[in-house]
């Protein structure tokens, strides 16, 4: 015996599936990830007391220096590669942000080397992530904020060379990241 199930009732039932499935895709792609690369300089060891890390061999490594983090962390990051070769090379990096062992965000950086460089290297990136979410180039990672083993402070001044895209001002010479 075939049971017969009435039509409404059926595209009643196929709606709210797809419903379903349309809200828990929607809840996976939630999470707000925002890269920019910009034109700045890689700050100096004395600027980023407390607040660098990096992860890596000394063949290849990712750093990061925290800007602020409270529901979102901000930070600039960069990663290279040792390349002593004297050619000019391109490389595209995937960078992948994972928070809860998920994948939230990607994105390919493009890195570059010169003929007078010994490293092939990611210009700055801004990155907003959420807190305590995961950073992965290749097989190095670092989990925000909590690298430091100890409290952070924020940094006073981060001095920038060329565009300041990516950044909003707030007041008289002071800017934070959008």
């Amino acid at each position: 015996m075939v049971l017969q199930m009435p039509w409404r009732l059926l595209i009643f039932l196929t709606f709210g599936v797809a419903t379903l499935i349309i809200l828990y895709l929607a809840s996976y792609r939630g999470e707000d990830v925002k890269v920019s690369e910009l034109e700045i300089r890689w700050p100096g060891p004395e600027e980023t007391s407390g607040r660098w890390c990096g992860s890596g061999t000394r063949s290849a490594s990712i750093e990061t220096i925290l800007i602020s983090c409270d529901e979102k962390c901000h930070l600039l990051l960069r990663y290279w590669i040792f390349t002593p070769m004297s050619t000019d090379v391109e490389e595209n990096i995937p960078l992948e942000i994972l928070k809860d062992g998920r994948k939230i965000g990607e994105e390919n950086i493009v890195a570059r080397k010169e003929k007078t460089s010994m490293y092939i290297q990611t210009p700055v990136v801004l990155l907003t992530i959420p807190n305590d979410a995961e950073i992965r180039v290749f097989e190095s990672s670092v989990k925000i904020p909590h690298y430091t083993g100890r409290d952070w402070r924020s940094p006073q001044v981060i001095y920038v060379k060329g565009s300041l895209s990516g950044w909003k001002r707030i007041g008289l010479g002071a800017y934070t990241p959008l």
